[in-house]
């Protein structure tokens, strides 16, 4: 009896056993992470798995591109797999996520996740008339929303300009603002309920728009009185409401809106003659501005000023010295507390340089960099950079002929030039806006004459490096690389034939 039950109990476990081998695990997770990236260029994906039976599970990913990974090594149900990839051509991939346990049954692919890899390239829209790019800022989505002006619609007069690319830079949709009166925006940025803010000017007035994600408009506001108003920055508040930088007849402007653009509050920080070009709120929850003073005449001032978050002037710091500043100033808070700013300045020689001005916290002037050549050059815009340093957009006319070419600079923290690109076509070519991308490359904004005899927006996506693919979009623009480098900041290109 003894030996028959024994037996009968060996037959119940292996049954069991064989059952528990037939158990297969949960299909894995949809895998996470990016939705748009840049040929070459290594991206995180994660997912995971559970088991019926409680065992551990190993996951491997389809990349879509015919390439399968390695199975992961075995985890507990449940606990995320992370690996990295790099596709080596444009398109657009699938990834998914497959599981397996540790009696070795597999589960199904998972549902794809879907991702656009492109290469660097170049984009240029615009109609009949003239068209430009004034800011730009990458979408949650991995495309880029951009704002500036057109003419192209409406004749001689500008009007309010906002456009919608996808990750590759293919049009989505484009939108114009204003009703029979001339204005353009400025600054825009993708507000955290996915639509979109810009802040501009609306016929001497301070004009704000408020749109969903597909631009149609939510709301507008305008702040002013009967001169010229103008907007030229705009940032989403920790509060989500929306802090503004501009000039009044009166001064420099500072302006915080709640989230339905209704006024909480409005400050004149400096009598006069200045431009708020750029704000940015700081880590302290107060705000740091960067301006352009004539109230002393020519020469002008980069003026930064520190405020509370209640806008009231915490210190203010002139920086131009004996040589001027001009207009397209960037200001960024660094990750020590300090500031650094962009514009273009005046040198020695009465030329103009792209220029940076570090400071520390409480705006005392740590140092000047210029960037230039034997002409013009000028600095536009400043983006920081993921190893620390910072980026640069701006135009050179040190290209050998009599017009301008696009320029991005890559500096180090301390300013001191990793390397340069220009990008350049038959004729002018302006670039005014600069945004590090979350590929760590970087997309620029301004417009092109290349193409006929009225400008039209130009839009350029670059790897880490700076580099695009020539005929990435546009044949006829040609890319000048330089890694020339003093620890003076100052740039000398090598001269490259026009096309």
């Amino acid at each position: 009896m003894r030996s028959a039950a024994v037996v009968l109990i060996a037959f119940v476990l292996a049954f069991v056993a064989g059952c528990r081998q037939g158990h297969r695990p949960e299909t894995a997770a949809v895998p996470v992470g990016p939705s748009s990236g840049t040929v070459g260029a290594e991206y995180m994906f994660s997912s995971c798995a559970t088991d019926p039976d409680g065992d551990d599970v190993a996951i491997r990913f389809d990349w879509g591109d015919g390439d399968t990974s390695d199975w992961s090594s075995w985890v507990r149900p449940g606990d995320t797999v992370t690996m990295s990839y790099a596709w080596t051509a444009p398109g657009t991939f699938n990834a998914k996520a497959q599981a397996k346990a540790r009696n070795f049954t597999i589960s199904g692919w998972s549902d794809a996740h879907s991702l656009v890899v492109a290469s660097g390239w170049f984009r240029s829209f615009g109609g009949a008339g003239d068209d430009s790019a004034l800011s730009v800022q990458q979408t949650s989505d991995g495309g880029y929303i951009i704002t500036g002006c057109t003419d192209s619609t409406y004749g001689e007069r500008p009007r309010l300009m906002m456009t919608r690319v996808g990750a590759n830079g293919d049009l989505l949709w484009s939108r114009v603002f204003g009703d029979g009166v001339f204005g353009w925006g400025r600054s825009v940025l993708q507000a955290r309920d996915g639509g979109f803010v810009v802040v501009g000017c609306k016929y001497l007035d301070v004009w704000i728009i408020k749109t969903d994600a597909e631009g149609n408009m939510v709301w507008e506001k305008t702040y002013g009185g009967p001169d010229w108003d103008e907007g030229y920055s705009v940032q989403q508040t920790k509060d989500g409401g929306y802090i503004v930088s501009g000039t009044l007849r009166e001064g420099l402007l500072l302006l915080k809106a709640d989230t339905n653009g209704d006024v909480e509050w409005a400050k004149v920080l400096v009598r006069g003659w200045c431009e708020g070009r750029s704000v940015q709120q700081t880590q302290d929850g107060g705000y740091v501005i960067a301006a352009m003073d004539c109230n002393e005449g020519f020469p002008n001032n980069l003026l930064l000023i520190k405020t509370d978050a209640s806008g009231d002037t915490l210190w203010s710091r002139a920086c131009g010295g004996s040589l001027p500043y001009y207009p397209g100033m960037s200001v960024q808070q660094t990750d020590d507390g300090g500031y650094v700013a962009c514009c273009t300045r005046w040198n020695s020689n009465r030329e103009t340089d792209a220029a940076l001005v570090r400071t520390d916290s409480t705006g005392q002037l740590l140092w000047v960099k210029n960037y230039g050549g034997g002409r013009e050059d000028w600095g536009n815009s400043l983006a920081k950079t993921l190893d620390g340093g910072f980026v640069i957009a701006g135009n050179t006319a040190n290209n050998g002929t009599t017009g301008f070419d696009v320029w991005l600079i890559k500096t180090d923290a301390d300013g001191d030039t990793l390397w340069t690109r220009t990008y350049g076509g038959i004729d002018n070519d302006m670039g005014y806006s600069v945004q590090a991308t979350s590929d760590g490359g970087y997309v620029i904004a301004g417009k092109t004459w290349s193409e006929g005899l009225r400008s039209q927006v130009l839009l350029i996506k670059t790897d880490a490096e700076g580099n695009v693919d020539e005929g990435q979009g546009k044949d006829e623009f040609r890319i000048q690389k330089s890694e020339t480098r003093n620890q003076s900041g100052v740039v000398r290109r090598v001269l490259r034939p026009r096309p």
